[in-house]
């Protein structure tokens, strides 16, 4: 079943900080014993949020200027495990791991740590969150679940009211992303090893399912790009390695856009004008490669050794 009217959130609860964000440690260049990873720029380019264990735990960190020190604005005593910077530049959404659970919560917040408050998860239920929608205003594409299979749902989320437009529900699902008119939804359903996505269109309920499934292989990975009118997609279905496909917003078709025999693909992004698709391939011996693919023209253009590899 696929809802399309509008509802409101049951509530959100919301913390203040109780001072600015605070300057990072001299740490020197080398931070010894420490990781940062999860990279999330804000939409001119000039701003990096990310997450660090340098304070002992993982937590939010923010780089307002290229040279300037990072900041991490209050976020709480949990374990971060996921951030992500709004497409309009307005917010961050946290991903929280409470006392360490497996179950999360998601947060949103100003990039400074202002305005924050618990926007899912709430009690038993866990969420997660996909990519920000893009537009003049964005949404948050969220799943939540009880730990039961017919209890998931998908919604998109306004950040700034809390207000939810159900999308789907039932079954154990992930929202990936949603089309700028927020019309067409992405949503991952099925375990791990046995997934596959749907393509939802808010407008008259349908739903496709662009890679059939199979008793064999899954399709785990999706966004849109070319403005929203082509999904890609990451499917090791009738292949013995993870490519990336190819089909139409609002048609049936499908090609592969990228492969290799000496790898398969292990994630993907999409930049933000839609037109260009970064790739992480696993390439037999433990090694990685990035490369750069145009989605309008399938061209692909392999970069640098990736640093550290």
């Amino acid at each position: 079943m696929t809802p399309t009217a509008d509802e409101n959130a049951p509530g959100t609860r919301t913390v203040r900080p109780r001072s600015a964000p605070t300057a990072a440690p001299d740490f020197g260049s080398a931070l010894v014993g420490t990781a940062s990873w999860s990279p999330t720029g804000s939409p001119d380019g000039a701003c990096v949020a990310f997450i660090s264990d340098r304070s002992g735990a993982p937590r939010v960190w923010v780089r307002f200027s290229r040279h300037g020190a990072a900041t991490m604005p209050a976020t709480g005593q949990d374990p971060v495990v996921a951030v992500s910077w709004s497409r309009d530049g307005d917010w961050l959404a946290a991903m929280v791991a409470p006392g360490g659970e497996a179950r999360t919560e998601v947060w949103v917040m100003r990039p400074d740590g202002s305005d924050r408050r618990q926007v899912a998860g709430f009690g038993s239920r866990s969420a997660t969150f996909g990519a920000w929608t893009h537009g003049a205003v964005s949404w948050l594409p969220v799943a939540e679940s009880g730990g039961e299979w017919s209890d998931g749902a998908s919604y998109l989320l306004d950040p700034a009211t809390g207000r939810r437009r159900p999308v789907a529900h039932g079954g154990l699902l992930h929202t990936l992303d949603a089309s700028a008119d927020h019309r067409f939804v992405l949503v991952r359903r099925g375990r791990r090893t046995a997934r596959w996505v749907e393509v939802i269109d808010l407008a008259d309920g349908s739903t496709r399912v662009p890679v059939p499934r199979a008793d064999v292989g899954s399709t785990d990975l999706a966004h849109f790009a070319d403005g929203g009118r082509t999904v890609l997609l990451r499917t090791d279905v009738g292949r013995d390695l993870a490519a990336l496909v190819a089909t139409p917003t609002a048609g049936d078709d499908i090609r592969v856009v990228a492969s290799r025999s000496d790898a398969e693909l292990e994630r993907f992004a999409i930049s933000g004008d839609g037109r260009t698709a970064v790739l992480l391939w696993n390439v037999h011996g433990g090694r990685s490669a990035l490369s750069l693919l145009d989605v309008a023209s399938g061209d692909q253009r392999t970069l640098d050794a990736v640093p550290g590899d």
